[in-house]
């Protein structure tokens, strides 16, 4: 998650521990995107000088996204509330 998706490790192990396992919830995944996303718009009205961070946060942004997106639609448990990342 910290390689991939940009979080912390408290974050990581946070989201791990309250969802028993390899699973993240759809809630914290949204607000993960949410957050990349805002940082972008925030990068992009920058100069040249946050390209680097623009470029990585993107990705962050792109991954969370289409992990939520496909996320929901396959690979939800029959709750909904969380997906699993193994």
């Amino acid at each position: 998650m910290e390689k991939l998706l940009g979080v912390t490790n408290g974050e990581a192990t946070w989201e791990i521990g309250a969802q028993w396992g390899g699973n993240v919830s759809i809630s914290s995944l949204k607000k993960l995107y949410e957050r990349h996303f805002s940082r972008c718009n925030k990068l992009e009205d920058l100069a040249d000088e946050e390209e680097e961070e623009l470029r990585q946060t993107r990705e962050y942004c792109l991954r969370a996204f289409l992990l939520l997106l496909v996320g929901v639609t396959i690979f939800a448990n029959k709750s909904n509330k969380h997906i699993s990342l193994i």
